[in-house]
């Protein structure tokens, strides 16, 4: 067994008023499309469980890793609620 520790800059942002996720690290990639993604209010119930995969299949395939296919859509995700329940 191993513990793996990956210390990442990811320009991830938070609206204060909301809550909700913009940048890199996200599915609204700019406060603009948070903006307007936010009177549909769109919701990825499953976000925090992909997360997960997409840390554990980076782990699994190091060198043969596809990086857009797990994270290039973003999560709407701040932590792992899904570990907890």
């Amino acid at each position: 067994q191993r513990i793996s520790l990956t210390f990442r800059t990811i320009a991830t942002f938070r609206n204060r008023r909301t809550g909700k996720l913009y940048g890199q690290g996200a599915r609204c990639k700019t406060k603009h499309q948070l903006e307007e993604e936010e009177e549909e209010e769109l919701e990825f119930d499953h976000d925090e469980e992909n997360m997960l995969h997409a840390f554990s299949a980076e782990n699994k395939q190091s060198s043969d890793f596809d990086w857009n296919h797990y994270y290039g859509n973003g999560f709407n995700a701040i932590n792992f609620k899904v570990l907890n329940s």
